[in-house]
């Protein structure tokens, strides 16, 4: 059995504890610089990397940029952008032709048998609404009459307006009408 036995003085055991402790913050200090030391040249390293590989893409894509391969890859782009242009045009045609058609089928299904058509147009007014005026020819007074009360009662039609014109006379009428086509 060994026994130990410190006849050291106090403040040397001080000075001695001090030191220790000052030998064990020194190596922990030179060991976080050294860690310190490490991770920033792996960041060097890692950095590095991604110029190389950064640097080998940018070549890469320049030289496919200069390719037949890729000038057909833009040329097909533009061509398919064109192609969605017309094709909506195309479509919103469509769509207002259908309007049109659907206009034409409900007056020819509200139009008395002596009341004929001469022109119908349809435009969009100031207001941004589509709007329709009629023009024709009526044999009899009582036949614009139910045509123009069929216009107002029509779920297609609103704002009926029928000038005071189209009252004056009873027979060979040329009338006008302009209404609201509702969407």
């Amino acid at each position: 059995m060994e026994i130990n036995i410190n006849l050291l003085p106090p403040e040397q055991k001080d000075k001695l504890r001090d030191l220790r402790i000052v030998g064990i913050i020194f190596k922990i200090g030179t060991t976080a610089l050294f860690s310190l030391g490490i991770f920033w040249i792996f960041l060097q390293f890692c950095n590095q990397a991604i110029i190389i590989q950064k640097n080998v893409f940018d070549k890469g894509f320049t030289q496919f940029t200069h390719t037949d391969s890729f000038k057909e890859v833009q040329k097909s782009q533009n061509e398919i952008k064109q192609y969605s242009k017309q094709a909506k045009q195309i479509r919103s045609g469509l769509i207002a032709k259908n309007s049109c058609w659907n206009v034409i089928n409900e007056i020819n299904c509200i139009i008395p048998d002596d009341v004929y058509l001469k022109k119908l147009s349809i435009y969009e007014s100031e207001e941004e609404e589509e709007t329709l005026k009629l023009n024709g020819f009526a044999f009899h007074r009582q036949s614009l009459l139910l045509f123009e009360k069929k216009l107002k009662e029509n779920e297609m039609f609103t704002n009926v307006e029928s000038p005071i014109s189209n009252l004056v006379m009873n027979e060979n009428i040329s009338f006008e009408f302009k209404a609201v086509l509702k969407k």
